[in-house]
Protein backbone atom coordinates (compact mmCIF):
# COMPACT_ATOMS: atom_id res chain seq x y z
CA UNK A 1 0.00 0.00 0.00
CA UNK A 2 1.15 3.74 -0.79
CA UNK A 3 1.81 5.74 2.07
CA UNK A 4 2.00 9.46 0.93
CA UNK A 5 3.71 12.07 2.73
CA UNK A 6 2.37 15.97 2.26
CA UNK A 7 4.44 18.40 0.46
CA UNK A 8 2.69 21.65 0.65
CA UNK A 9 0.42 23.52 2.85
CA UNK A 10 -1.77 26.31 2.39
CA UNK A 11 -1.08 28.60 -0.46
CA UNK A 12 1.87 30.50 -0.11
CA UNK A 13 3.99 27.68 2.47
CA UNK A 14 6.34 26.74 0.95
CA UNK A 15 8.39 24.21 3.38
CA UNK A 16 6.40 22.07 5.76
CA UNK A 17 8.11 20.65 8.80
CA UNK A 18 7.09 18.44 11.18
CA UNK A 19 3.86 19.15 13.09
CA UNK A 20 2.89 17.60 16.25
CA UNK A 21 -0.73 17.64 14.82
CA UNK A 22 -2.49 14.39 14.50
CA UNK A 23 -3.33 12.88 11.07
CA UNK A 24 -7.00 13.37 10.32
CA UNK A 25 -9.19 10.61 11.29
CA UNK A 26 -12.74 9.26 11.87
CA UNK A 27 -13.53 8.81 7.92
CA UNK A 28 -16.47 7.99 6.75
CA UNK A 29 -17.62 8.00 2.97
CA UNK A 30 -21.48 7.45 1.51
CA UNK A 31 -22.45 7.03 -1.81
CA UNK A 32 -25.25 9.80 -3.32
CA UNK A 33 -27.32 9.41 -6.37
CA UNK A 34 -28.87 12.06 -8.08
CA UNK A 35 -31.60 11.50 -11.24
CA UNK A 36 -32.62 13.46 -13.91
CA UNK A 37 -33.89 14.47 -17.25
CA UNK A 38 -30.04 14.39 -18.22
CA UNK A 39 -28.98 11.54 -16.72
CA UNK A 40 -28.27 10.06 -13.37
CA UNK A 41 -24.92 10.60 -11.46
CA UNK A 42 -23.48 8.70 -8.16
CA UNK A 43 -21.63 10.86 -6.01
CA UNK A 44 -18.77 9.33 -3.29
CA UNK A 45 -18.34 12.00 -0.41
CA UNK A 46 -15.72 11.35 2.54
CA UNK A 47 -15.95 12.92 5.82
CA UNK A 48 -13.59 12.99 8.27
CA UNK A 49 -13.30 14.97 11.99
CA UNK A 50 -12.41 18.03 11.96
CA UNK A 51 -8.87 18.37 13.28
CA UNK A 52 -8.23 21.52 15.73
CA UNK A 53 -7.05 24.41 14.61
CA UNK A 54 -6.42 23.29 10.97
CA UNK A 55 -6.95 25.85 8.57
CA UNK A 56 -7.56 23.58 5.07
CA UNK A 57 -7.79 20.03 4.58
CA UNK A 58 -5.09 19.15 1.26
CA UNK A 59 -6.70 15.95 -0.56
CA UNK A 60 -3.95 14.07 -2.58
CA UNK A 61 -4.87 12.26 -5.18
CA UNK A 62 -3.05 8.62 -5.30
CA UNK A 63 -3.85 6.49 -8.94
CA UNK A 64 -2.50 3.74 -10.98
CA UNK A 65 0.35 5.85 -12.47
CA UNK A 66 1.39 7.88 -9.02
CA UNK A 67 0.04 10.92 -6.97
CA UNK A 68 -1.56 14.05 -8.13
CA UNK A 69 1.38 16.97 -7.37
CA UNK A 70 -1.65 19.48 -7.08
CA UNK A 71 -3.70 18.59 -3.95
CA UNK A 72 -7.42 19.48 -4.12
CA UNK A 73 -8.09 22.24 -0.96
CA UNK A 74 -10.77 22.18 1.08
CA UNK A 75 -11.75 24.55 4.39
CA UNK A 76 -14.70 21.74 5.12
CA UNK A 77 -13.67 18.20 6.58
CA UNK A 78 -15.21 16.77 3.15
CA UNK A 79 -14.46 16.54 -0.43
CA UNK A 80 -16.31 14.29 -2.73
CA UNK A 81 -16.11 13.35 -6.92
CA UNK A 82 -18.59 11.62 -8.85
CA UNK A 83 -17.91 8.15 -9.37
CA UNK A 84 -20.32 6.83 -11.75
CA UNK A 85 -23.04 8.53 -14.46
CA UNK A 86 -25.30 7.03 -17.03
CA UNK A 87 -28.13 7.97 -19.45
CA UNK A 88 -31.73 8.51 -18.49
CA UNK A 89 -34.11 9.42 -15.52
CA UNK A 90 -33.17 6.22 -13.48
CA UNK A 91 -29.95 5.18 -12.05
CA UNK A 92 -28.94 1.43 -13.78
CA UNK A 93 -27.31 -0.76 -11.06
CA UNK A 94 -25.44 -2.94 -13.20
CA UNK A 95 -23.51 0.37 -15.35
CA UNK A 96 -23.08 1.82 -11.73
CA UNK A 97 -21.27 -1.31 -10.03
CA UNK A 98 -18.87 -1.41 -13.14
CA UNK A 99 -18.18 2.13 -12.65
CA UNK A 100 -17.74 1.82 -9.00
CA UNK A 101 -15.41 -1.20 -9.39
CA UNK A 102 -13.37 0.80 -11.59
CA UNK A 103 -13.24 4.08 -9.13
CA UNK A 104 -12.23 1.86 -6.17
CA UNK A 105 -9.65 0.53 -8.29
CA UNK A 106 -8.10 3.01 -10.06
CA UNK A 107 -8.06 5.86 -7.22
CA UNK A 108 -7.35 6.61 -3.70
CA UNK A 109 -7.30 9.83 -1.72
CA UNK A 110 -5.08 10.85 1.20
CA UNK A 111 -5.96 13.48 3.68
CA UNK A 112 -3.56 15.84 5.26
CA UNK A 113 -4.51 18.84 7.74
CA UNK A 114 -2.73 22.00 7.10
CA UNK A 115 -2.17 24.82 9.62
CA UNK A 116 -0.10 28.05 9.25
CA UNK A 117 3.10 26.77 8.83
CA UNK A 118 3.05 22.94 8.74
CA UNK A 119 1.54 20.30 8.16
CA UNK A 120 -0.24 16.82 9.62
CA UNK A 121 1.11 13.45 8.95
CA UNK A 122 -1.00 11.85 5.97
CA UNK A 123 -4.18 10.52 7.19
CA UNK A 124 -4.94 6.69 5.49
CA UNK A 125 -5.58 5.60 2.29
CA UNK A 126 -9.21 5.76 0.85
CA UNK A 127 -10.33 3.99 -2.27
CA UNK A 128 -12.61 6.30 -3.72
CA UNK A 129 -15.81 4.71 -4.43
CA UNK A 130 -15.76 2.16 -1.87
CA UNK A 131 -16.66 2.04 1.82
CA UNK A 132 -14.29 3.54 4.56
Amino acid sequence: MTHLHPTTGPPGVSSVTRSHHPAPDGFAAVLEDRAGDQGWHTRWRLTWRPVPEALAYAVHLVGVEGADPVPRLVTEPSWEIEVACGPGPVVDPAIRAEQLGAASAGLQVCVVACFADTASPPGPLCAVGSPV
